[in-house]
């Protein structure tokens, strides 16, 4: 049975957890992967790149890093930021998008926030979202995703494909693991930028065009008749 990634349940009570994750095969090697939502991938100089993250997987993990590469200097440092880090709303309820980081020149590297428990043998922000399945709270939103991009490109960047790679390197109790996600986006050119308003007026001086075609001759008759 489905169960959705928006859960109106924000409130754990991580004291009451003998572990961070206990759903079977929760002490094996782990396997994570970031996982990114995107909805648009082509955009003009000086407008924002949003997007959105998680990380998912199951299993044991410890000394999670991100880091990040972006493929060329096409942000604006002063507006570009990612959105993250866990906190409490209400002093109950869970949400991401506790802090906020700047985001400069052509990447930057990223420790996760992590959960603390006394009886837990390490801190962790992989903890499990669910009783009834193997999912952790990095697979979900509580109130935001655990990471959003806010991207400002500059106003002369370059056009064309570019990209930014992130890189989750983990320990998964047995070996370093490291896996890449690659965001892909195009910034249009000059002439992509204006096709559709170019487009509409190709449009309206066809139209114009074949109407005078078709009305001149209706005219003239018109007028002979008188």
């Amino acid at each position: 049975m489905p169960e959705p990634m928006v859960t109106p349940r924000r409130t754990f009570n991580f004291a009451k957890m003998k572990s961070p994750r206990s759903h079977a095969n929760s002490e094996a090697p782990g396997s994570y992967n970031i996982a990114t939502t995107i909805s648009k991938t082509v955009i003009n100089a000086g407008e924002k790149l949003t997007f959105e993250q998680y990380i998912t997987g199951y299993g044991e993990i410890s000394d999670a890093k991100i880091q990040c590469y972006i493929s060329s200097d096409i942000f604006s440092s002063e507006t570009s930021l990612v959105k993250c880090g866990l906190g409490l709303e209400n002093e109950k309820d869970l949400a991401w998008g506790n802090t906020e980081q700047s985001i400069e020149g052509d990447g930057f590297r990223m420790t996760l926030d992590a959960i603390s428990v006394s009886h837990w043998d390490k801190s962790t922000v992989f903890v499990d979202a669910s009783e009834r399945m193997n999912s952790v709270i990095t697979e979900m939103r509580y109130k935001n995703p655990p990471f959003t991009y806010i991207l400002n490109t500059k106003k002369k960047a370059k056009s064309g494909i570019h990209y930014i790679d992130f890189y989750l390197t983990f320990f998964n109790g047995r070996e370093w693991i490291t896996n890449k996600e690659r965001v892909e986006f195009k910034i249009r050119n000059l002439f992509e930028k204006y096709t559709t308003p170019i487009s509409g007026l190709a449009i309206v001086a066809s139209v114009s065009a074949i109407a005078k075609i078709i009305l001149m001759p209706i005219g003239k008759w018109i007028i002979s008749l008188f």
